[in-house]
């Protein structure tokens, strides 16, 4: 986007990104409730608009990046070069002007693109006594569906003028936001996992040194794709993974052939390798080890050559891996403990606890100032979103808890501790 400044006003200057090879579609409707006409051209040089006094006209500009055009048409409907600027001017916020002979709105649209994601374009309306003018940033589909209900005189499109069409069209853009913010909503629901199975504030700080320390001897650095499985086996000789950028989801099969979700990790993140099977003496409840890439992701890897290096070269730091490495599996062996030890409603409980040593407060009703999702506790406990409802609702009534607005309260924080035989654990790795 380029800034326009110094200008005088009324200077009418694209500010997008121009494509010289993209050819401007104009599209006139005229139209009543008996009829019709729909004429579609291409701009070269001349504009020629045949619009119809007694009847409807809505006009499609699609591109902006033609300011002779837009002048152009600025003349012949006697439009103001203020709202010109405006319109060729694609960083303008929503708004709407009043004037003595027509009306002007300008608002984004939302266009969705690849990988679930969207960009924004700018629209502008000009409303006429019985001309509606749209101005596009480029052509889209966005405007189909009301161009079919012309087509077809469904509805009360046709039998009403262009306020009602303006209306129509608006309604149209909006209905996008709702379905934006719902796609948004889904997505902070998702982050919702991802903040709750990776938190750790304790060990936050010894994690930024440890890497600081190992990146000092320049690991190896590899590069996965997003959709990327890797097992254990794709990390035979590695030890330790250092997650630089991107996103991935660490997670063991279970020998019911279940799904056991140990963590989502982010940059600066570090992970230890071995087979959880491995850290408890063979324990085959927990098999093999699985990483899905959810984002393109750099890591530096360290691997067992390397780390005998490491381990020779500096103790202090040797001692710093070591005391990590207990870390990371006492934390795994909690959610362990969880779902193979406890009864479900111990293990909620567990996870609400570890909960508030994170994220909460100290008040008389503990207060955990993070929201928790019940499918975000089943995917930790390796249950069903149905069961983690009732096991709450349970709890709830029983005065364990208390729920407001997605946010829980642990209403008896001593009696659950002595419920859950806190007082044998240490308080130091009761943390997400």
């Amino acid at each position: 986007m380029k800034l326009k400044t110094g200008f005088q006003p009324g200077t009418l200057i694209y500010t997008g990104t121009k494509n010289d090879y993209e050819v401007i579609e104009i599209e006139e409707i005229i139209y009543n409730k008996e009829n019709i006409f729909n004429k579609l051209h291409l701009y070269k040089d001349e504009v020629s608009l045949n619009t119809n006094s007694e009847m409807n006209n809505w006009i499609n500009i699609s591109g902006i990046h033609d300011v002779e055009l837009i002048k152009k048409i600025g003349k012949h409907f006697n439009i103001d070069t203020l709202i010109l600027e405006d319109i060729v001017s694609n960083n303008q916020r929503p708004k709407i002007e009043i004037r003595d002979n027509l009306i002007y709105i300008v608002l984004k649209l939302i266009i969705p693109t690849e990988n679930n994601s969207f960009r924004y374009e700018q629209i502008s309306l000009v409303l006429l006594e019985n001309t509606l003018i749209v101005f596009q940033e480029s052509k889209n589909s966005i405007f189909n569906t009301i161009k079919n209900r012309f087509l077809k005189n469904i509805g009360r499109l046709r039998k009403k003028g262009v306020c009602y069409l303006t209306y129509g069209i608006l309604d149209r853009i909006i209905d996008d936001y709702f379905i934006l913010l719902d796609n948004l909503n889904n997505r902070s629901e998702d982050l919702e996992e991802i903040i709750l199975l990776s938190a750790d504030k304790e060990n936050f700080e010894k994690i930024l040194v440890l890497k600081k320390d190992i990146l000092k001897f320049n690991p190896q650095r590899k590069e996965y794709k997003k959709g990327e499985i890797l097992t254990d086996i794709s990390f035979s000789t590695e030890k330790i993974l250092i997650i630089d950028k991107g996103l991935i989801r660490y997670y063991h099969n279970l020998c019911e052939e279940k799904e056991f979700l140990l963590g989502c990790y982010s940059k600066g993140n570090i992970i230890i390798l071995d087979r959880i099977s491995d850290f408890l003496d063979g324990d085959k409840y927990l098999e093999n080890f699985y990483i899905e890439v959810c984002e393109d992701t750099t890591c530096y890897i360290v691997d067992k050559n390397f780390l005998k290096i490491l381990y020779m070269k500096d103790i202090d730091l040797h001692e710093k891996i070591l005391e990590y490495t207990s870390i990371f599996y006492q934390k795994l062996f909690f959610q362990i403990r969880d779902i193979k030890l406890f009864s479900i409603e111990n293990a909620v409980l567990s996870l609400l606890i570890r909960a508030y040593r994170t994220y909460g407060n100290n008040n008389e009703n503990s207060f955990i100032n993070h929201k928790i999702l019940n499918k975000n506790i089943a995917k930790s406990l390796n249950s069903t979103e149905e069961t983690v409802s009732r096991v709450v609702a349970k709890l709830k009534k029983e005065g364990f808890i208390s729920i407001k607005k997605k946010h829980f309260f642990l209403q008896n924080l001593e009696e659950i501790e002595k419920r859950l035989g806190c007082k044998s654990c240490r308080k130091s790795i009761c943390y997400f």
